[in-house]
């Protein structure tokens, strides 16, 4: 969810459009946004659309954006380390045979 906002121009995106990105029901995409909105995490704030008052916008904080550029770090430290793992060439030969 922080990934799709993250990379919005604008930083926020209408519940709505978040809701199809991350492939959730409605309830389920605003029960994550609220945790997430929620004082312990704050990582979303909520806000009414200027020019439609039926929908509402979700924007990532600047604690938001911290917990997520934390997360990328960590995740791509993570696929380096793999990607260096000694025998991964061998695993990768081995599945490209299987599937040709």
């Amino acid at each position: 969810m922080l990934y799709y906002i993250s990379n919005c121009e604008e930083k926020k995106l209408r519940l709505q459009s978040l809701q199809e990105m991350v492939g959730l029901s409605q309830s389920a995409t605003s029960r994550l946004v609220v945790r997430m909105e929620a004082k312990e995490c704050g990582a979303l704030h909520r806000h009414m659309c200027a020019d439609d008052r039926r929908g509402i916008y979700t924007q990532i904080t600047e604690i938001g954006e911290s917990k997520f550029q934390q997360a990328l770090e960590t995740f791509n430290q993570v696929l380096q380390s793999e990607l260096r793992r000694e025998g991964l060439q061998d695993e990768f030969q081995s599945i490209i045979q299987k599937l040709f």
